[in-house]
């Protein structure tokens, strides 16, 4: 289940980071954008991604991971396109890569794995629907949502509580 925790997704002690991202190579807003600010490598790396392709269709759904110095950020292909007013996440892709995740995160005992509301700010998706497909097919791995307020925590939400 995942449990949620309120500060900023980058200050995590987490071993691993995921994000959605579109399938055109474009981080140019939200978290992906601070990605590409933080982490210009990870960017590179994730343009060269989609731009081997013929048809962004291809890859949604599709995931990939870069390890930095502190912890292992992967680029979630979540969503075709990008733009405000529409609702760009595929809960499709969002199931493939998780489900994906699930086997190889608990394969490599991986201790958990933070991520923000992925595919429900500029993605424009239904984060109770993404949080339903999320603890379905995540387990066996912590997932820390990181929220910016408190208010942002779904009623009777678990809390994340670190151990020091």
């Amino acid at each position: 289940m995942i449990q949620y925790a309120v500060g900023d997704l980058f200050d995590t002690h987490l071993p691993v980071i995921i994000h959605g991202c579109n399938a055109q190579g474009v981080m140019g807003s939200g978290v992906a954008k601070i990605v590409h600010e933080r982490f210009p490598f990870v960017y590179q790396k994730y343009h060269e991604y989609c731009r081997r392709v013929d048809d962004p269709r291809n890859i949604l759904g599709t995931w990939m991971a870069v390890p930095t110095q502190r912890y292992t950020i992967v680029n979630a292909i979540t969503q075709e396109g990008f733009g405000p007013g529409i609702k760009q996440v595929s809960y499709d892709a969002v199931d493939n890569i998780f489900c994906d995740l699930n086997d190889i995160m608990n394969g490599q005992g991986i201790l958990g794995l933070a991520l923000p509301k992925l595919g429900a700010g500029l993605g424009g998706g239904d984060w109770g629907v993404i949080e339903r497909i999320i603890n379905h097919r995540f387990y066996n791995v912590p997932a820390i949502c990181y929220v910016m307020d408190e208010s942002e925590i779904p009623k009777g939400a678990e809390r994340y509580e670190p151990v020091e």
